[in-house]
């Protein structure tokens, strides 16, 4: 039976010959370095050659349920780093040395999940804020976990409405400090649903708002407080309040310097009559 590889014959001191097989090398052994959310570092070591160099590596790897894709490695690198990988996904990934003679068998194929987690979402207090009409969020209290997040969805309903569908603000918002939900009723209870969308998944979490009144006086800013509770409890603000008697400070030193221009001016006019 004839050997799979190459006979090479060499003699020597013109007394022997004999004969050297070389054939393709031995699969090599595959060890992960490290990973971030968008690489996978990787060493291999390289157990028989074949008795012929190896000319290169070919590292190979996908995407659990995606299409393999594959990088050569020069002959004297036996790292390589997989980049522009997505966060917090499952990656398979083996390791192929070539020689003259051909590629070796595949090194054990290994699963590796790169570094990131699905969104996680603030409490209630810290991200809905009520005015009479609209309702703000502060989406930029949604922590990414080192996967940043691609894009949110924002529902609404009222909250005493029954069985009433959610209403669709935006299926595609891009990441934003802020976004308002507009043109709501005056002193009613909302349902609020936040879904936030990263390459390692996506997280929904329930919220309640309540509009303010119309006659409502603290509700001179953009950005009123929040009510109830959603993924985490909050209460009623107070911010009226501040802004109320803010408004009772401004009259009252207004109303103080217009007494004291109005007594300088007659004491001015008295000292002019005096020196005539």
């Amino acid at each position: 039976m004839k050997p799979h590889g190459s006979a090479t014959q060499i003699r020597h001191n013109n007394t022997n010959d004999y004969f050297c097989l070389t054939v393709p090398p031995s699969p090599p052994t595959v060890h992960v370095l490290q990973t971030s959310p968008s690489s996978i570092s990787l060493r291999w070591e390289v157990s028989d050659d074949g008795r012929s160099p190896v000319v290169k590596s070919v590292v190979n790897y996908k995407m659990t349920y995606g299409e393999w894709s594959s990088e050569e490695v020069g002959w004297h690198r036996t790292e390589h780093t997989l980049r522009e990988l997505q966060c917090g996904k499952e990656y398979h990934t083996y390791v192929v040395l070539v020689n003259a003679l051909g590629s070796s068998p595949t090194s054990e194929v290994l699963t590796v999940r790169t570094q990131g987690s699905r969104p996680t979402g603030p409490e209630q207090a810290e991200f809905v804020s009520s005015n009479v009409t609209f309702v703000s969020l502060r989406l930029d209290r949604w922590r990414d976990h080192g996967c940043r997040v691609l894009y949110f969805v924002v529902e609404y309903k009222l909250r005493n409405g029954g069985d009433r569908a959610w209403i669709t603000v935006t299926n595609d918002l891009l990441p934003q400090p802020r976004y308002s939900i507009r043109g709501l009723i005056p002193d009613t209870e909302y349902d609020l649903r936040v879904t936030a969308h990263n390459h390692a998944g996506s997280t929904a979490i329930g919220y309640r708002a309540r509009t303010l009144p119309e006659n409502y006086s603290g509700a001179t800013g953009p950005y009123g407080s929040g009510l109830g509770t959603g993924a985490g409890s909050g209460s009623g603000g107070g911010g009226g309040g501040v802004l109320g008697l803010r408004s009772i400070l401004l009259i009252v030193v207004s109303s103080l310097c217009l007494i004291l221009a109005s007594v300088g001016v007659c004491v001015c006019l008295r000292k002019s009559k005096s020196w005539r």
